[in-house]
């Protein structure tokens, strides 16, 4: 079982990654920026294994465990004519 002070130091982890995902969030991109949401993910303690896979079509969204028993959610949509990406993520 783990203790009320790890429990603690996962859910800060969290916030912290959710604080910077919100930031990607508010640029539009050209790509999916898969791998620097995965490296967020893992800079923060967490496994970005189930983030690895092909990314297409002009909506989507996952939803995987990245441990602690935390998941990350993605959502992105193409804009307009300009085929740019919207990202929505964040960690529950």
């Amino acid at each position: 079982m783990m203790t009320m002070r790890a429990r603690n130091e996962i859910n800060k982890s969290a916030r912290k990654v959710n604080v910077e995902l919100a930031r990607m969030g508010r640029t539009f991109y050209d790509h999916l920026p898969i791998v620097a949401v995965s490296n967020l993910v893992e800079e923060h303690g967490f496994t970005a294994d189930a983030l690895e896979g092909i990314y297409c079509g002009h909506e989507g969204r996952v939803h995987q465990p990245i441990g602690h028993g935390k998941y990350i959610q993605i959502n992105w949509c193409r804009i307009g004519d300009n085929n740019r990406f919207e990202l929505n993520c964040y960690v529950s």
